[in-house]
Formats: structure tokens, C-alpha cells, sequence
């Protein structure tokens, strides 16, 4: 079984379901969804089954996380090249 990221220590300091409610971009909003779920004790394969995302896309949103904080999770300007 692969292991499972390790959550930074501030990561239940955050109330990812009201960033959600603020938040004005969809695809951000679905990762603070994500992020909601996976604090209330779901696991990383129960919250993209609940987003219907990846599950790659949902550990991809918590190594955002944790390596950037809330900013890694912010939609960024995307341009087709």
C-alpha cells in the first residue's frame, strides 16, 4: 500500500468548508471541498470519489498544501502554449 502523505501540523487550523463558501474560483473551491473532507476523517480516495476527481489530482492538492500553504492551492492563469 502506498504510503499516505503526511498532513502538515497546521493543516487542522484551516477551515477549508468556509474557504470554500468564499471562495469565487470553482476549481479552488472543489480543492478546499476536498480538503474539508479529508479533515473530517475521509480518506484521500472517499473525497475524489466525492468530487469525481482523480485520485492523483486529490494528493496533488494536499502536497500543494503542503508545501505552499493556501496559496498552493489558488487556480493560477493557465495559457495554451
Amino acid at each position: 500500500m502506498p504510503k499516505r502523505i503526511q498532513l502538515p501540523d497546521d493543516f487542522y487550523k484551516h477551515d477549508f468548508k468556509q474557504l470554500a463558501k468564499i471562495e469565487k474560483h470553482p476549481r479552488t473551491r472543489i480543492r478546499f471541498i476536498g480538503l474539508s473532507h479529508i479533515q473530517n476523517g475521509k480518506s484521500y480516495e472517499q473525497a475524489a470519489q466525492y468530487l469525481l476527481q482523480s485520485l492523483s489530482a486529490v494528493k496533488q492538492w494536499v502536497r500543494h498544501y503542503k508545501d505552499e500553504g493556501i496559496d498552493g492551492l489558488k487556480a493560477t492563469q493557465w495559457s495554451p502554449q
